[in-house]
């Protein structure tokens, strides 16, 4: 017997349900044990916990367990793991900045020779 798709049973949020979503949120519990709990998928998790300001899913347990740790090449200001590696300084974007813009202005003048050269020559 061939298994058929599980049909989806769509169930009202209960006063009690939002209770326990907002208890796990201030456990910071994870959001596939919230699933399994409440019996509600992820997704559906996520849209009721928006639609009551709330957040879940807290990703902050390694931090807890890395702390007072040092790892090699990581000083105390160390930045979080999301950080770009390629990120520049604001600085740097500066400069950056500024070197453009003087290059466009020399390319600017060398065109503006170029072309009152050629107004020099159609006029002879």
């Amino acid at each position: 017997m061939a298994r058929g798709r599980r049909r989806i049973v769509r169930r009202e949020w209960t006063a009690q349900d939002e209770k326990e979503l907002k208890r796990h949120s201030k456990k910071k519990t994870p959001v596939t044990t919230i699933s399994k709990a409440l019996k509600r998928t992820v997704g559906a998790l996520r849209q009721k916990a928006r639609h009551l300001g709330i957040t879940i899913g807290h990703r902050q347990r390694t931090k807890k367990l890395l702390a007072g740790v040092d790892l090699p090449g990581r000083g105390p200001q160390a930045r979080s793991h999301r950080a770009r590696p390629n990120h520049r300084s604001r600085e740097t974007m500066t400069a950056l900045s500024q070197k453009r813009t003087s290059d466009a202005l020399a390319n600017m003048s060398a065109f503006s020779r170029l072309a009152d050269l050629d107004d020099t020559h159609a006029a002879c």
